[in-house]
């Protein structure tokens, strides 16, 4: 996307509730892990196309890189509203990016928030997980083993 198209498309965003770019939108949050409430999910290396997502302990609600919005199903960065969480795959050990052109009819892009997990809508098997253990710097995962007691695929706020 041209510098151009980019920034009439982030402003169109930031026209949205919930929506803006760059720090702490209104209505955003801090994911954080349920097995360890000191790490938050944040855009490692900062919010960028095909960025990975990891657990990160010195996430702070001003720092757009760990502040997401969930909203229509996709979950949005805080730092730029034109990228949303993406699984690469929908495959179990899959990455879980930042992508742009994500919307409510491209697979992998869509999540269900429920019982504390994010599970694709396209398959509900899959849950985002810090997968192999929540520590600083996991990289996030696609995981069909997450189950209801399964600390390291719950997040909240």
């Amino acid at each position: 996307m041209n510098a151009a198209r980019r920034a009439l498309a982030i402003a169109a965003l930031a026209l949205l509730p919930g929506l803006a770019p760059g720090g702490a939108p209104p209505g955003s949050n801090l994911l954080y892990s349920n097995r360890d409430r000191s790490l938050a999910i944040t855009a490692w290396g900062g919010a960028r196309a095909n960025g990975a997502l990891r657990l990160h302990n010195g996430c702070a609600p001003s720092n757009g890189d760990c502040v997401w919005v969930y909203r229509g199903g996709l979950l949005y960065s805080g730092r730029d509203p034109t990228l949303a969480v993406k699984a690469e795959s929908l495959s179990h050990g899959a990455g879980v990016i930042l992508a742009a052109g994500c919307s409510r009819n491209v697979p992998g892009c869509t999540w269900i928030y429920r019982d504390g997990m994010f599970l694709s809508e396209t398959d509900s098997r899959l849950a985002i997980s810090a997968l192999g253990g929540a520590r600083f710097g996991t990289t996030l995962k696609l995981s069909n083993l997450c189950r209801s007691n399964d600390l390291d695929c719950k997040w909240s706020r």
